[in-house]
């Protein structure tokens, strides 16, 4: 299983930190401090190039990230217009 620690930091000056666990079919999402309710969080599998990607943003809009599992190390990188449609909903 591989595991990454992110943050996400809020409008509020807050910050929000969760362990990110892929278990071979999909991304277990664990709190480490802050509220996780205050984000909104998707994890999906390209069905085209297979990798796992977790899409968050904070309830306000302010803040968005994707993160994408490539050779067992996760690593961040912007949102496509499409994702960032999606989380907006």
């Amino acid at each position: 299983m591989s595991s990454e620690i992110v943050s996400l930091p809020l409008p509020s000056g807050d910050e929000i930190t969760v362990k990110l666990v892929f278990n071979g079919s999909g991304v277990i999402v664990e709190p480490v401090s802050g509220n996780i309710n205050n984000i909104h969080h998707h994890y999906y599998q390209d069905s085209q190039t297979g990798e796992s990607t977790w899409l968050v943003r904070d309830r306000e809009g302010y803040n968005e990230k994707a993160y994408v599992l490539k050779n067992g190390q996760w690593q961040e990188r912007p949102l496509t217009s499409k994702e960032r449609q999606y989380l907006q909903n």
